[in-house]
């Protein structure tokens, strides 16, 4: 997904925001921001799961000619993790050779990036939403709609206690995946979701991967 159309998004959502808009206005520009998001992480992740594991079957090949068992065997379990979608990642076996060591760092580095670039998304989308239920409340309370005004106050409460949010930012705090104990990101409606890896065989046919993605090399 290009940074012009994220952008172009998220300025359409914070424009949708400031025109006045109802709370259901508001809610609902936060939802097709949310699901943006959602949707970009999860065709990268599996574009690069999907890139990794074709990695892995071209290494397997490659160690299998060898005939040493205990290089083939790592290979394996590995590819088994992923179409597995495990989460965390369990360690690599110790007769893993320098090579399946460095094709594990640069996917767990590739996710990490993902994961926390989705992270920064949700933040930034929740504090937006958050300023504006603030100014709708004050609006609301200072027209006499007072309901109005606390479904307002509610909905920004809702979003400052919620444990989706304390996740994000966790994840950046601790860095991803080499944070094993990060708790999941679930966030859902004013909790935006954020799975663990999605087995790559959940790829629709016909979806199209962002580039950046689908570009990703592990044994090179």
């Amino acid at each position: 997904m290009s940074q012009f159309l994220s952008s172009l998004i998220v300025f359409g959502t914070v424009v949708t925001m400031c025109m006045g808009a109802s709370l259901e206005d508001l809610q609902n520009a936060f939802s097709t921001r949310r699901d943006f998001a959602d949707v970009n992480r999860d065709q990268q992740i599996i574009a690069l799961d999907t890139n990794y594991l074709r990695a892995l079957d071209r290494q397997f090949e490659k160690a299998k000619s060898t005939g040493k068992l205990e290089t083939v065997i790592p290979i394996h379990y590995e590819s088994l993790v992923i179409k597995n979608a495990d989460d965390p990642l369990p360690a690599l076996a110790k007769t893993a050779t320098l090579e399946l060591k460095n094709m594990r760092g640069k996917y767990t580095e590739g996710r990490d990036k993902i994961l926390q670039s989705h992270a920064e998304s949700v933040i930034n989308l929740v504090g937006k939403m958050r300023k504006e239920l603030k100014s709708q409340e004050i609006a609301l309370t200072k027209s006499g709609k007072l309901n109005d005004a606390l479904a307002a106050k509610q909905m920004r409460e809702s979003l400052a206690n919620d444990a989706g949010a304390s996740a994000a930012r966790d994840l950046l705090k601790y860095g991803g995946s080499k944070g094993r104990d990060r708790p999941a990101l679930q966030l859902r409606h004013f909790n935006v979701h954020l799975p663990s890896r999605l087995p790559a065989s959940s790829l629709p046919p016909k979806t199209k991967l962002p580039i950046a993605a689908s570009t990703a090399t592990f044994d090179k």
